[in-house]
């Protein structure tokens, strides 16, 4: 049996790993994995090239009569740097993002317009040196000590677990949501 699995470019890999660990104790099941935009994905779906898309966004209203959304997951948003990244740990969010470079995930992420919001009902300025719609790349800036990242704790669960990242804020109130879209 094939299960035909199509991810969003931008998607967590740890999300992506933990929604295939299940198929890796099988035998009798193999798994392919196409990763693309959410046009693209959709549309291989409508067309029965894949089984299954794992995307941050919920299927459109002119599909969602012969497509399902199905939440997976969510994730609050946090900001992390790098264990070596020299900043007041105990200083307050807003006193760590006015002071740091700050690289954020762009509107691709569902979750990005409630974080907006949040900077603008706490009269936060940001010192934005980056915004990018690949949260695998996020991870890797976030590693490099150049500044703070904002992101899905989800997306960097084993760095902080390792302790290679550590959390500087979490934003409780800001939530990312993970969807599998069927036919």
């Amino acid at each position: 049996q094939l299960v035909r699995i199509g991810a969003l470019g931008s998607l967590s890999r740890n999300l992506q790993a933990k929604f295939i660990a299940p198929l890796l104790d099988r035998d009798d099941v193999q798994f392919s994995v196409t990763v693309g935009d959410s046009k693209r994905l959709t549309k291989l779906l409508r067309e029965h090239s894949l089984d299954v898309v794992l995307t941050t966004f919920q299927a459109t209203e002119e599909d969602s009569s012969e497509l399902y959304t199905h939440l997976l997951a969510q994730s609050s948003l946090c900001l992390v740097a790098a264990k070596t990244f020299k900043t007041n740990r105990k200083a307050s969010v807003e006193v760590i993002l006015s002071a740091s470079r700050c690289f954020l995930p762009s509107s691709s992420l569902e979750s990005r317009s409630d974080f907006d919001h949040y900077i603008e009902s706490h009269a936060i300025a940001l010192q934005v040196a980056g915004e990018l719609d690949d949260v695998a790349l996020l991870r890797i800036l976030a590693r490099t000590g150049k500044g703070v990242v904002v992101i899905p704790r989800l997306a960097v669960a084993t760095e902080i677990e390792i302790g290679s990242l550590v959390v500087l804020h979490e934003f409780k109130s800001v939530k990312q949501s993970f969807y599998a879209i069927t036919r």
